[in-house]
């Protein structure tokens, strides 16, 4: 089987290679938006909290731009470019914008796979923006971005990784080239001088970017149905659909015993007979609270009469980003 991983990557890493290059000698061309651009993306598979980050980046730059978000839709049913308002349902336009919308109901969402026609729909519609955040769009070199900021998890950074499947970087080291901004994300509180020394001399292999730490902060307790605020109890169920749930148990270990873990795959998109295994274990375990994720609670409300018939509580837990805001006085700066 490693054999077989083997080729796999060198396989892609090769298609990586060609991809670049062409856009590199411009016979595939890159253009840019009529309105500044901020890409942020990782280099990896998922699980570097760009989500989070967007968030929290479209609530500190709201007070100075007219900002709009512009996403793929991934694993959304429609195609083209679709614009996210709080009713549209989450499977139309994707797990991620959905989430975005709900948490920025003032700021304007959309999705298309194509960045630049994106960007252009979204000048047409509202010449008064004048700032678009490109979530996850480094891989994405139709665009050229006015800035471009790169996410990597400090328990796993992109120069320790290796191409997918031996690893789970979706394309090359070097491309952390682009990157005008570092942050490492999902930090602990705590970080010695020392792993931090190491990680900067690790990342001016590829720019001598500003680096920064941030970490994620677990917080409000909802019921996804009803909207109550709850504690969290002694133990629990987990439910999470994410590319990678690590800190997340870690953080809850130390808070509450988890039962069980059920883990799916990132954006998973829960059917009823998942819900009823779920429903079932959790029957059988004697629990009745099952916690989960903002994005995941998107999809799960649509089974509410399935919980409540078993009489189980769900509820989602909020994440809050967290980082020196110098980060936006340097965003600032540079795209101004």
């Amino acid at each position: 089987m490693q054999v077989f991983f083997n080729v796999i990557s060198k396989v892609f890493k090769f298609t990586l290679i060609i991809r670049h290059f062409l856009y590199d000698v411009n016979i595939f061309k890159s253009d840019k938006s009529p309105i500044k651009t901020i890409c942020i993306g990782n280099l990896n598979l998922g699980g570097s909290g760009k989500t989070p980050f967007i968030i929290y980046l479209a609530k500190k730059l709201s007070t100075d731009y007219k900002i709009a978000i512009l996403s793929r839709g991934y694993k959304r049913k429609t195609s083209g470019f679709q614009i996210v308002n709080i009713d549209t349902e989450w499977n139309l336009v994707g797990d991620e914008p959905k989430l975005i919308k709900e948490a920025l109901p003032n700021v304007t969402v959309a999705v298309c796979e194509n960045r630049i026609d994106g960007c252009l729909n979204l000048y047409q519609i509202d010449a008064t923006i004048n700032l678009i955040l490109l979530d996850d769009a480094m891989q994405h070199r139709k665009i050229n971005p006015n800035l471009t900021i790169l996410l990597t998890r400090f328990s796993l950074p992109f120069f320790n990784d290796n191409i997918f499947p031996l690893g789970t970087l979706r394309d090359l080291k070097c491309r952390a080239k682009k990157a005008d901004i570092n942050i490492f994300t999902k930090c602990p509180n705590t970080i010695p001088q020392e792993i931090k020394n190491h990680f900067s001399d690790s990342i001016k292999k590829y720019n001598s970017k500003p680096i920064f730490y941030s970490s994620f902060n677990y917080s409000k307790i909802q019921n996804i149905f009803s909207g109550k605020l709850e504690y969290l109890p002694n133990e629990i169920i987990l439910l999470t659909g994410l590319a990678n749930a690590s800190e997340l148990v870690f953080d809850l270990s130390e808070k509450t015993n988890i039962i069980k873990h059920f883990e799916f795959d990132d954006h998973h998109n829960y059917t009823i007979k998942d819900i009823e295994y779920i429903a079932k274990d959790t029957i059988n375990l004697n629990a009745t609270f099952i916690l989960t994720t903002i994005k995941d609670a998107i999809k799960l409300k649509a089974y509410q009469n399935l919980f409540e018939k078993h009489k189980i509580t769900v509820c989602s837990i909020d994440i809050n980003f967290e980082i020196d805001d110098e980060v936006i006085n340097e965003i600032q700066n540079k795209i101004n």
